[in-house]
This record gives C-alpha cells, structure tokens and sequence, in this order.
C-alpha cells in the first residue's frame, strides 16, 4: 500500500483525528509501522496472546468473541474502520488479549509496537488525547455493558429496552441484528428471546411485518 493511501484512511481514524496531511506524512516516515492485510473470519488474535502492539482499523470491521463457562460464544464488541485495537491492554502488568479478535471482512490494519507508540504519544498532544480518550471511551462502554448485562433484568426489560432505543416517529423498529445476534447480546438463548418476540406479537404489541422489522403497536408498553 503506498504512503498516499495510508495517510487518506488514517486521517479518518479515531486515533489520528485532527492530525493534518503534513504531520501524518512525517510520522510515517520517522516511525516503524506494520500494515496487515486479512481476509473474513481470520482470527486476527486468540485470547491470551501477549500484546506488544495496538491496531488501527484501515478499512473493514473486527468482532471480539469470548468462549464462556457453558461453551457458548459471547460476542463483546465490533470494531468499525477507523477504531483502534489494544489501547487498553498494551499497557499494565498483564499485556495480554482478553477475548478472541475476529475479521469479519477483508481488514486492512495500521500496526505500531510499543516503543514507537510511546514515542509517539510523548511527541504529539493530538495523538496522546486521542489515545486517552480512546481508553476512557471504552472503560464507560463496558462498564455500561456490564451494568446492562448483569444487573438481574429480564430477558423482556432487555428487549424492551433495545426496542425503546430503537423507536422513530414511524412507530417502525428494525431489528439491526438478527434474532441469534441479538440473543448474543443479550446473552440468552435464542429460543428464549424468540418466545419473547412472539408472546409480544401475539399479545398485540409488536406486529410483525418484513425480515426483522416490527411495529409497535403498543407505544405505552416502551416508554
């Protein structure tokens, strides 16, 4: 890949957002950096793997997956293009990956190890925000998670919740994963989520009309 493309996708990262042209150009020629190229559902890192390096998401999109007691899969998070891998865990005691990282399209990534990150970070404010906001953003957004996760809903005040997110002034939702993604999610079955969905239907709360679109027909059941 050429500087000239890599210095268009990382310009639109989170990482380098209010780096100009210039500056990115001279970063890259002053720093060592990696690009990675892989195709769908690689596993990019297995969990437990040290971690030495952060990743910025080129182009593509990246999921990480947990294995839990049970055997079943909980997907934790995606990772859209221009997002950054192992913020969180290049640094501390235990430089290790916490959860399988996934491709789930043709990704492109921008590597750069420790040493050079920490240069990096000392030299440039911008970048060094950027990074501490990207750890901060994160903290708040599993710390949410576990706090929706685990604090003894039920499987209907979870949907009931997802849907009332969801609502516009069409009284239309569309479901914007699957009912098997969206158990994920939830982390419950999906035979369980399932008689949620139909005991709503047929209780005349959501009417069923296309691939995962419902709409309510109950406004006061989602406020």
């Amino acid at each position: 890949m050429i500087m000239k493309s890599i210095v268009e996708l990382l310009k639109n990262t989170f990482l380098f957002n209010g780096v100009d042209e210039k500056e990115i150009k001279s970063i890259l020629k002053r720093y060592q950096y990696s690009i990675a190229h892989h195709n769908p559902n690689d596993i990019i890192r297995f969990r437990g793997d040290h971690i030495n390096e952060i990743y910025v998401i080129l182009e593509g999109f990246l999921v990480t997956e947990m294995l839990n007691n049970s055997g079943e899969i909980a997907k934790l998070e995606r990772l859209e293009t221009g997002e950054v891998l192992a913020t969180a865990f290049i640094f501390g005691n235990h430089r290790q990956m916490p959860m399988d990282v996934l491709a789930k399209e043709e990704v492109t990534l921008f590597i750069l190890d420790k040493e050079n990150l920490v240069e990096l970070l000392t030299e440039n404010k911008i970048i060094m925000n950027n990074f501490i906001a990207d750890i901060s953003n994160r903290t708040q957004y599993f710390t949410k998670q576990i706090w929706d996760n685990f604090n003894n809903k039920t499987i209907a005040e979870k949907l009931n919740y997802y849907i009332k997110l969801q609502k516009n002034n069409t009284n239309v939702i569309t479901l914007s994963n699957s009912v098997k993604e969206l158990a994920e999610k939830f982390q419950v079955t999906r035979p369980s989520l399932s008689r949620i969905i139909s005991k709503y239907i047929k209780n005349n709360i959501l009417e069923k009309i296309g691939r995962n679109k419902y709409k309510i027909l109950s406004q006061n059941y989602f406020q």
